[in-house]
């Protein structure tokens, strides 16, 4: 059974509830990491019904994980960008109490402090997410005094958003402004310039949560609690970054 809560944390509550009531055995959740909703996973799991989380970590309970490495990627991309001569960097980050925000906001972080470079905190902003929250805080960006060179978005929807707060501006991408998004390549390799842009391993995401389900329900298998796997995002490389060294 799948269940969609559009990163609504009654919806969320809502669709585990109505999990359990069918006598589901495990439940794999991407959630939104609101406490009202890890206080319902953490009963969840203690009447025996097994929990792993997807994408996100859950702080207020133990429970397998299967995600990527968010700050090593963000940190990547960053300094991509540095040292394409890139430091008025942005990035539009999703929610502050979302794991995969936070990382990926310590990766940028990470980045900056590498290089010696200070952070300019009004390039931080935050998004839910979906795309309209990437399209404000794009035009956002772009209306400071002094606008950045470079745009880093930290998922595919606030990407779209990004990309359309761009085409009202009338900027192009890379020759007025370099864009790095995230998720879905095929889309990525649509938009002219290509974009440059992360791409995580969904497959084996789900792989690698389906054979926990498996292995924790089976028993025939020792394994550590919890059990945190951690896989690799690449970054792929487009036309959407420009080198302004030269222009420096």
């Amino acid at each position: 059974m799948i269940c969609n809560y559009q990163e609504k944390e009654k919806k969320e509550r809502e669709q585990i509830n109505f999990l359990v009531s069918k006598q589901v055995d495990a439940i794999v959740i991407v959630s939104t990491c609101s406490i009202e909703t890890q206080k319902l996973i953490k009963e969840v799991i203690q009447k025996g019904t097994y929990v792993v989380s997807v994408d996100r970590k859950l702080d207020k309970i133990e429970c397998d994980t299967v995600a990527v490495d968010n700050c090593s990627i963000s940190k990547k991309v960053t300094e991509y960008l540095i040292e394409n001569g890139h430091q008025k960097i942005a990035v539009v980050c999703g929610p502050r109490k979302i794991s995969t925000a936070s990382e990926r906001l310590q990766g940028y972080i990470e980045a900056f402090n590498s290089y010696g470079i200070p952070v300019y905190q009004d390039y931080i902003v935050y998004g839910d997410y979906y795309s309209q929250s990437g399209y404000k805080q794009a035009m956002k960006l772009l209306e400071l005094e002094e606008p950045p060179t470079a745009i880093f978005a930290t998922n595919y929807d606030m990407t779209l958003g990004v990309i359309k707060a761009l085409n009202q501006k009338k900027l192009q991408i890379a020759k007025d402004i370099s864009v790095v998004g995230f998720d879905n390549l095929s889309i990525a390799e649509i938009i002219q310039p290509t974009l440059t842009i992360v791409t995580q391993p969904m497959k084996t995401l789900a792989k690698k949560a389906a054979e926990l389900i498996v292995k924790r329900i089976d028993k025939k298998e020792e394994l550590s609690f919890p059990c945190n796997i951690t896989l690799q995002a690449k970054l792929i490389m487009g036309n959407s970054v420009k080198n302004i060294s030269s222009f420096l």
